[in-house]
């Protein structure tokens, strides 16, 4: 039986040099395109809302979102420091400032112009928004848009009690203070001090209590009712309870303790 030949192939040196860098440049293209497909895959276009994958390291993966709200102004009419925003995250202001006079701008509506704003606040819910400012020479509150009366004087508290329904401060007129709340002014007084509003006690303002003096005397007023005249009230004190509230107070020589009972809301 015949043997078979088996045949040779034999490469010229020129073609064994075609061969490798058509090898070399196979493998090249591969890793190029590769690389291209991994960036593709990593390309997407932002949309109004934008979400970025935060390090997993710090937050375990969750995603962070944006969204692009309003357009601030810059320079000297933007006040940064004033920016304030609402505990539900969903509104902002802001003052901005224009030669000698301010605005309060709250979700990117300006409100009236005024001499200076000096305080602002939201309600506890975020469904209402409050702030101090200057008319001239005297001081007006603003809640939600409506401008209320002047005063020589507005200061603390200025506060939304905790069911956001009522908007509490203090104001000076005339020499005489206020408490006013809900822009309802309690009987005048030489001074209020020692307040212990609804946050302290309940959140329907079914209690309201400060001290107050008028004439060289002290009252302890209780939901505008007032007690009786003293030389001097000590310090207010709530029960750990909150079932009451105790004072000590001063009538001549006499030195007399006060109880009163409070219905305490579960």
């Amino acid at each position: 039986m015949p043997s078979k030949k088996i045949s040779k192939l034999f490469f010229s040196q020129e073609q064994r040099q075609l061969i490798w860098t058509m090898l070399v440049l196979l493998i090249i293209a591969a890793a190029l395109l590769f690389i291209f497909s991994w960036q593709l895959t990593r390309l997407k276009v932002l949309p109004n809302l934008v979400k970025t994958q935060v390090s997993s390291s710090l937050f375990k993966g969750e995603l962070l979102s944006e969204q692009n709200l309003a357009t601030l102004p810059s320079g000297d009419n933007f006040d940064e420091l004033s920016f304030l925003a609402s505990p539900n995250g969903r509104h902002f202001a802001y003052i901005l400032k224009n030669n000698e006079s301010q605005q309060l701008v709250l979700d990117e509506k300006a409100g009236p112009i005024f001499s200076g704003i000096t305080f602002m606040v939201f309600s506890p819910d975020s469904t209402n928004f409050a702030y101090i400012a200057k008319k001239s020479d005297k001081e007006v509150v603003v809640i939600n848009g409506q401008v209320g009366r002047e005063y020589d004087w507005i200061f603390s508290p200025r506060l939304f009690s905790v069911d956001s329904r009522s908007f509490i401060y203090k104001a000076r007129r005339d020499g005489k203070e206020f408490l006013v709340i809900n822009e309802k002014e309690s009987s005048a007084y030489d001074r209020i001090y020692d307040i212990m509003p609804s946050p302290v006690l309940s959140v329907d303002i079914r209690y309201f209590i400060y001290k107050a003096r008028r004439d060289n005397k002290e009252f302890l007023v209780i939901n505008e009712k007032e007690s009786r005249a003293y030389d001097h009230i000590y310090n207010l004190m709530l029960s750990s309870d909150k079932s009451a509230l105790f004072f000590f107070a001063r009538d001549g020589e006499h030195l007399w303790r006060g109880e009163i009972p409070l219905e305490v809301m579960d």
